[in-house]
């Protein structure tokens, strides 16, 4: 059953997706998915729908924290500490955590904080952090109009184009804003080759924003990981290749263990 709800957490009340599956089996975590940039758990739907290989868990993170007289926003660490709580509210001990574009980071810094909560790493469509190398396409655009990054409205046409309205996505612009902020301030380079997770790496040949050199470094970098690179489904590959993934996560997930060797498929 699929229940979007609100919940208090920390004096705030947030959106939650929480779908829990029927005949779930025992030894599969909850799959904890953290969205992109300023998208809400809505544009998760067509991958939440559908998958059914374990709970699934997502929420609308806040954006910004009381600091004495002072309200700032979220960084990378603060939305993690959250996620932690909100976790604990759910008596959910562990998770898989599955981050996809902006969501890596949270995803990458969770398991890098607290590896006894995550016992599967997936990133999809995602980098680095500040450190991530932009597709040739997203270069060019840059140039046509610099501010275009910082218009939500803008980057929403660029990337998702006329899929917009089928996948509803929907951008929160205070937390569009903060979380770019975020992002733009944190990188996993130095320290990812430490994190023994076992990881997965998904990614589309032909995004338009963020470049499959970034699946390619990832993989490198990462001790324990698998990398599958789709030749399309674009930034958009977690929704417009949702059957696909949902194969690749599902085996992932339910596999006991994966060994050191790196492979990398084209699909």
């Amino acid at each position: 059953m699929q229940n979007v709800t609100k919940i208090a957490v920390d004096g705030r009340s947030v959106r939650v997706l929480y779908k829990k599956v029927e005949r779930r089996r025992s030894q599969v975590p909850t799959l904890l998915i953290i969205n992109g940039i300023g998208a809400t758990i809505d544009t998760l739907k067509p991958f939440t729908d559908v998958y059914s290989n374990s709970d699934v868990l997502a929420l609308d993170f806040p954006t910004e924290y009381s600091y004495g007289a002072l309200v700032k926003p979220f960084k990378i660490r603060q939305y993690v500490e959250y996620l932690c709580k909100v976790l604990d509210k759910l008596e959910i001990k562990t998770v898989a955590v599955m981050g996809y574009s902006w969501g890596g980071a949270v995803a990458q810094e969770l398991t890098k904080l607290y590896p006894n909560k995550v016992s599967h790493l997936i990133l999809v469509a995602t980098g680095l952090g500040g450190t991530t190398l932009p597709s040739m396409n997203a270069v060019l655009y840059s140039w046509k109009n610099p501010f275009n990054w910082y218009n939500p409205s803008a980057l929403e046409s660029y990337v998702f184009g006329t899929s917009l309205p089928k996948v509803g996505l929907r951008t929160n612009r205070p937390q569009f804003f903060y979380q770019l902020t975020a992002i733009a301030c944190w990188s996993s380079l130095i320290w990812l080759r430490k994190l023994n997770t076992k990881a997965l790496v998904l990614h589309a040949q032909d995004d338009e924003l963020v470049s499959p050199l970034n699946a390619k470094l990832l993989s490198t970098l990462l001790p324990n990981v698998n990398c599958k690179i789709y030749e399309n489904g674009g930034h958009l590959v977690l929704l417009n290749q949702a059957q696909k993934v949902i194969i690749d996560v599902s085996e992932f997930i339910n596999s006991p263990c994966l060994t050191s060797e790196k492979e990398e498929e084209n699909d």
